[in-house]
């Protein structure tokens, strides 16, 4: 019973490291080119304002630290609902372990892996 568990288990978690490990790996070449395609932060700001030059260099530094912020709060976001999943996964396979048998146990693990 035990090993049935572990193996749907080590399967879940490798297949949640596989999608967190490629999102991190295409995510910066989603954003690779912005710079030179006009999605310059601030830069839509910088033309409607019609600003001076020391405004336009503080109003790139404020909007991409803005940015890196943001995208650092979506990283840990995204961090902390894997852990959350896991968890949850982990409290559920205990739960179910407790009130089916091993064989039930079993096929249920079965058709959440066959689809």
């Amino acid at each position: 019973m035990d090993l049935y568990i572990l193996d749907f288990g080590v399967k879940n978690m490798k297949t949640l490291f596989a999608l967190f490990l490629s999102m991190m790996l295409f995510q910066p070449l989603a954003f690779a080119d912005m710079g030179k395609q006009g999605c310059d932060p601030g830069a839509k700001l910088t033309e409607k304002l019609d600003l001076q030059d020391d405004q336009v260099e503080s109003v790139k530094k404020i909007m991409q630290e803005q940015h890196e912020k943001r995208r650092e709060m979506l990283q840990a976001q995204h961090e902390a609902m894997l852990k959350n999943m896991s968890a949850l996964h982990d409290e559920t396979r205990e739960r179910l372990s407790s009130v089916l048998t091993p064989e039930q146990l079993h096929q249920k693990i079965l058709s959440l892996t066959n689809g």
